[in-house]
């Protein structure tokens, strides 16, 4: 068990039944199954409370026991069931909806009941609740909980009920190995037995606690019941019942499946969802698709009232469209246009019956909780980089860079915060057999499974912080707590309200305690409904990467603008590089000016100074500028650019080691060192400079002057006497051209000739 599951666990059985039960319950999480007196040595507890504790469990559903043989004796072992546990995270949500889900008034109080004490009977929380038998608010409560067990929301409680599933199953498959003549059964024995267990279902009124029903037809001399009482089929109610949480489990997955619905689809396809959600509530939940419901079926339980709904969507608001045949229509449109496989036809031969596919649908919201907390903890472009590992499956660094249209620098760290996380897995694929390092290459992957896992994980710990936290504040204010429960003991003795043993400041902690509390109980399900829940939020649509011309290149992307308006396109230039040449790097004069406002600083006196300031620089100074930033007194975090005359340039050098790793470092070679002042800012506030990656890959966020950018590209790499490639090569040595947004997929252009001819292109 991984330790932020356990400690969890741990936390939860503290939380409800206090520490020395979480001692026995750790005992059983971290060394599995144990008879009694293995567990008393474990937890450090004598055998009389620690069967005790064990006892509390059981009641609670949280143990299992089995009696197995060890030689000439029996004894019986304890193992704890982890899922129970993780249910008890859920009781809140059951309470909150059950009246909704059950559809009776009290199923909230049954249900808490129920929660509260483990295993219950109806005349116990009669009782519980003080309730007199000859009262309305009994008999509507009768009702609500005979409505609740017969749609099993409650299940009864048997003697089989503490054996664990895998006991169960082992047990029944030794009876019928046992009916086998055979010493070693064989395989077609073997799978006639496993099909016969899996066949085995219980008995519907020993199942559900329904008083049994007496065949009237066989018996004589016996008064028939009238139809009433014929039809009174109520549960017993001293028989043990427990919450069913596969049911509610089942009932708030639908839920979130409606959601879903709305959120991926439309309005009018979440009522056609719920609608058969609600039909198809079966008795035994399913994991893979809800029971066939019919066509007709479904169009009689649509609300009258949404009819509208589906005229909007299909545009059929015209005369001789009946409202049976409108939700027809919407539900062939439904099926053809649904890309996340929700809804499944079954029985086209006889018209018909529409299934909702449950396995698809909670594929698809793991997947988009899994998006969504990739977009939030890397990004934009770690969320690039695993959408490409799950297109591609496994790719090298190399490879994930070319599709990324990424910086190497960039890939390398984003890869490295993935792997870190768990949520890229890398594999070592040697070329040789010592594994040198040099001889190996490593691939990355994105798997689905393990990548669930790390969330749950992150989940896991992030509840049981929040149970630690909780468990830190109320054992700091433990004095506190213990004086406010004898003030209230005192005051039901008395019957008194005068009695008071806190004073002002304790009760002013009181009060900050309580509102801490408070947020740790309501941050709780906060996590849990993030982690369940995806973001209501518009999803961009992912293009496809196939090569189109420049001019239906932007169109595109200029009508995927309506979501984020004015964004930037970033321009893309594969280039082709040879061994023992230059990267490329240039800096040109653009015909229509980039948007951006770039800060100058000038070391200047004088007159020269005067023209800087006229010039436009926004800080401009000599040797008082020079000693404000060797004594760290200015910040030369907002400057873009620097410039110098050369009579203070010696005194700039003195600071080469601040202004050298911002790039501001003043040079005569780049034309930074000039008496020119005013025309160099003017002259380089019209420049864009460029340079290439190790790879060739020149990026800009320029595609305003697209084919000036390129010309000076094509013109560099003639001038550097860069050979054309035969193959792959349309024009100079450009090989590729992309252009894509900062928020979205790239599109690869055609028209490469083309592109250096034609008149400029602006958006």
């Amino acid at each position: 068990m991984a330790q932020p599951l356990l400690l969890l666990c741990c936390y939860i059985i503290r939380d409800d039944f206090g520490p020395i039960i979480e001692e026995v319950a750790k005992v059983l999480l971290q060394k599995g199954r144990l008879p009694l007196v293995s567990i008393s040595k474990f937890s450090k507890q004598n055998l009389s409370k620690t069967r005790e504790c064990l006892f509390v469990l059981i009641q609670h559903n949280l143990v299992y026991w089995a009696e197995t043989r060890e030689g000439s004796r029996n004894s019986i072992h304890y193992s704890i069931e982890q899922s129970e546990i993780l249910a008890r995270l859920n009781f809140g949500i059951y309470v909150k909806y059950a009246n909704e889900w059950a559809r009776h008034r009290g199923a909230d109080e049954i249900t808490h009941y129920m929660l509260l004490t483990g295993k219950g009977t109806f005349t116990g929380f009669i009782e519980d609740r003080n309730i007199s038998k000859r009262t309305n608010k009994y008999k509507e409560l009768k009702e609500t909980f005979n409505k609740m067990v017969e749609k099993r929301y409650l299940t009864t409680v048997k003697i089989t009920d503490s054996k664990s599933a895998q006991d169960k199953a082992s047990e029944a498959e030794q009876r019928e190995l046992a009916k086998v003549t055979n010493f070693i059964p064989t395989k077609k024995q073997m799978a006639e037995v496993k099909a016969k267990l899996a066949a085995v279902a219980d008995d519907d009124n020993v199942s559900t606690g329904s008083k049994r029903k007496i065949n009237f037809e066989n018996i004589e001399n016996i008064e028939r019941p009238t139809k009433q009482q014929k039809g009174d089929d109520s549960a017993d109610e001293n028989q043990f019942f427990r919450v069913n949480y596969d049911k509610f489990n089942a009932k708030s997955r639908n839920r979130q499946i409606v959601e879903f619905v709305k959120t991926r689809i439309n309005q009018s396809a979440s009522i056609i969802t719920k609608v058969i959600l609600d039909i198809a509530d079966d008795e035994k939940p399913s994991d893979i698709e809800s029971r066939a419901i019919s066509a007709q079926r479904i169009i009689r339980s649509v609300p009258v009232e949404k009819t509208d709904l589906f005229n909007q969507q299909m545009q059929s608001a015209r005369r001789g469209v009946t409202r049976e045949i409108l939700i027809k229509q919407y539900l062939d449109y439904l099926m053809e246009n649904d890309d996340a496989n929700i809804l499944r036809k079954k029985d086209e031969n006889t018209g018909g019956n529409y299934t909702i596919r449950y396995h698809e649908v909670c594929e698809s919201l793991k997947k988009e909780i899994f998006e969504d907390v990739i977009m939030e903890k890397y990004g934009f472009k770690g969320m690039r980089i695993v959408r490409i590992l799950c297109e591609k499956g496994k790719l090298d660094e190399k490879a994930i860079i070319n599709l990324a249209l990424m910086n190497p620098l960039e890939v390398r760290q984003k890869l490295t915060e993935l792997t870190t996380g768990g949520f890229v897995q890398i594999q070592e694929v040697p070329r040789s057999a010592d594994r040198a390092p040099s001889r190996t290459f490593y691939l990355w992957e994105v798997d689905y499974k393990k990548c669930y896992d790390a969330l749950l994980n992150y989940y896991y710990r992030t509840l049981a912080n929040i149970h630690q936290v909780r468990f830190d504040y109320e054992s700091g204010s433990s004095r506190l707590l213990e004086k406010i429960e004898k003030e209230d003991a005192l005051r039901q003795l008395n019957r008194s309200s005068n009695i008071l043993l806190l004073n002002e400041t304790e009760r002013k902690k009181l009060q900050e305690l309580e509102q801490i509390l408070t947020q740790l109980d309501t941050s709780r399900p906060q996590v849990r409904e993030y982690a369940s829940k995806s973001k209501k939020r518009k999803k961009e649509k992912i293009m496809t990467a196939t090569a189109i011309p420049l001019v239906d290149a932007v169109n595109v992307l200029k009508a995927h603008e309506t979501t984020y308006p004015n964004r930037t396109l970033e321009l893309h230039v594969k280039t082709k590089l040879e061994k023992g040449k230059a990267p490329i790097r240039g800096s040109i004069s653009l015909p229509k000016s980039i948007a951006k406002k770039v800060s100058w600083m000038v070391f200047a006196k004088g007159t020269k100074a005067e023209e800087a300031k006229a010039a436009g620089a926004h800080v401009v100074g000599a040797e008082e500028l020079i000693a404000e930033i060797t004594e760290g007194t200015f910040n030369i975090g907002n400057i873009d650019k620097c410039l110098s005359t050369p009579e203070l340039y010696p005194s700039v050098t003195k600071i080469a080691r601040i202004l050298g790793p911002k790039m501001l470092m003043p040079m005569a070679k780049r034309g930074t060192v000039t008496d020119d002042i005013a025309g160099t800012i003017q002259r380089m506030d019209d420049k864009h400079s460029f340079n290439s990656d190790k790879l060739g890959w020149v990026h800009t966020a320029n595609t305003d002057n697209i084919q000036v950018v390129l010309r000076e590209i094509d013109r560099i790499g003639k001038d550097q006497g860069i050979k054309s490639s035969k193959k792959g090569m349309i024009t100079g040595f450009i090989e590729k051209i992309a252009i894509n947004p900062n928020m979205g997929q790239s599109i690869h252009l055609l028209d490469f000739k083309d592109l250096l001819e034609t008149p400029s292109i602006t958006r």
